[in-house]
């Protein structure tokens, strides 16, 4: 168990984040990219375009709930010649349109299909293929018409498969899954009348496989985060769960959510296509700091610059990833 003073910053910034329901039109500049967007709540959702420093477009595209869908088009910084066009299915399955792909490729790119169990499998990598890598940590707020926070049906779900030994927790001292947790360890928090889970933590992996050309957030842990029971304004680290082994116990729990593709229908589909709004909290650095420890807590700014930083790393990962296109 790990106590952080971090709900209030959190909680304010995804809200600032949300905004207002139905799509929400955003500008965002900063030296290196214009981009105008919109979001709906909370999620990448709807028209995507950015620009060069020079003003010469740089890609076109849209989103459907945090993934890439239909035509997307990335031109040339200097002749403002067309260079890629892309048709995504959703964030894992697309099509090359322009340059036009070798129809003679040994390894063409897979159809994503449930495997025997009814999981997503990601497919497989090799180091050498990996042509770019940044760790990133999320916070997802609660927000009760989620199906990740419904009745809590998802946290007591993880609950119930600790006390029964079908996965293991992990101490909140880091987050790197060393330190195993008895299954006393964490009945203590089943009782959620004193406690309330007020968000999740999520370690993930962004990278681009150059042997697939295309890129993938994959989560690595994560982590319930309670409101304290003696302070509403502190909030607990519960444990860490290594995702892979979870997701057997998120499979078996269906839902139907609207704001997301037909393809989810199970807790881990919501996952695995990263159909919910997160604020990144912290990056990968040699420090370990979180992004709130760049700015002091009492500037006047303090939440607008912390937001904007966030969603410079955000833009930072659509912009390196329409790079690469051009690259591979």
């Amino acid at each position: 168990m790990k106590r952080t003073i971090f709900l209030g910053a959190m909680i304010a910034l995804f809200v600032f984040w949300s905004g207002k329901s139905g799509n929400n039109s955003h500008s965002f500049s900063d030296g290196k990219y214009t981009v105008n967007y919109e979001t709906k709540d909370g999620m990448f959702d709807g028209y995507y375009i950015s620009y060069y420093r020079n003003g010469i477009k740089k890609a076109e595209g849209n989103f459907v709930a945090n993934q890439r869908y239909g035509k997307w088009k990335v031109w040339d910084s200097i002749t403002g010649k067309l260079l890629v066009v892309r048709e995504y299915k959703n964030g894992y399955e697309f099509k090359q349109i322009f340059p036009n792909e070798n129809k003679n490729e040994k390894d063409p790119k897979p159809i994503l299909t449930r495997n025997e169990i009814g999981i997503y499998p990601y497919e497989g990598i090799t180091e050498k293929d990996v042509v770019y890598l940044k760790r990133t940590w999320r916070f997802i707020s609660r927000i009760e018409s989620s199906p990740i926070f419904k009745d809590d049906i998802f946290f007591n779900a993880l609950l119930d498969a600790v006390v029964s030994g079908k996965i293991q927790a992990y101490g909140t001292a880091d987050d790197e899954f060393r330190t195993k947790l008895g299954k006393d360890e964490i009945t203590r928090f089943s009782d959620t009348l004193r406690t309330k889970i007020i968000g999740y933590k999520i370690k993930e992996d962004f990278f681009f496989d150059s042997k697939r050309r295309t890129s993938e957030k994959r989560i690595v842990g994560i982590c319930p985060v309670m409101q304290s029971a003696f302070n509403e304004k502190d909030s607990v680290d519960v444990c860490w769960f290594y995702f892979p082994e979870i997701r057997n116990i998120m499979n078996a729990i269906k839902v139907e959510y609207s704001n997301c593709s037909l393809n989810v229908k199970t807790i881990d589909d919501l996952f695995f296509f990263h159909c919910f709004p997160s604020v990144i909290y912290k990056e990968s650095n040699v420090k370990d700091l979180e992004l709130k420890d760049y700015f002091e807590m009492n500037d006047l700014h303090y939440q607008e610059k912390l937001a904007k930083m966030q969603l410079q790393i955000e833009i930072e990962l659509i912009e390196t990833e329409h790079d690469l296109w051009i690259q591979f």
